[in-house]
């Protein structure tokens, strides 16, 4: 009887600890995807605003080009000009990389996937 009883209290806290492990698995399953939701909408706003500042900063540099052209009374110097910014600017940027783009985002990154209480309305 006792041994009866014992098996049967055996059996329920297995019962109760493949419930607990089913619902930890399936808490980990939605954690994963809220924080991929939250990556995904955060590199889809980051390539929308860059579109936008990139063609910002497109016809700002034609416009540049042709005041300068038009200044000189040489377009192609003009356009040398601000030629010659953006590659200065590139090879900042290429020295630079590290301080500037790849430690940020991975920080950023890494807060997202190991913070306890990361919520989105969190401003980065």
């Amino acid at each position: 009887m006792l041994g009866k009883k014992l098996t049967n209290q055996i059996s329920k806290i297995f019962g109760e600890a493949k419930k607990y492990l089913e619902m930890r698995y399936e808490l980990a399953k939605l954690d994963f995807i809220e924080r991929s939701v939250i990556i995904t909408t955060f590199l889809l706003t980051f390539l929308i605003i860059m579109f936008f500042v990139i063609s910002f900063i497109l016809f700002l540099s034609f416009s540049f080009a042709f005041y300068l052209g038009f200044l000189w009374n040489d377009l192609a110097s003009g356009f040398f000009v601000v030629a010659g910014i953006y590659l200065i600017i590139g090879l900042l940027l290429i020295f630079l990389r590290r301080s500037i783009i790849s430690r940020p985002v991975l920080r950023f990154m890494l807060k997202i996937m190991f913070a306890d209480d990361f919520k989105i309305d969190k401003d980065e």
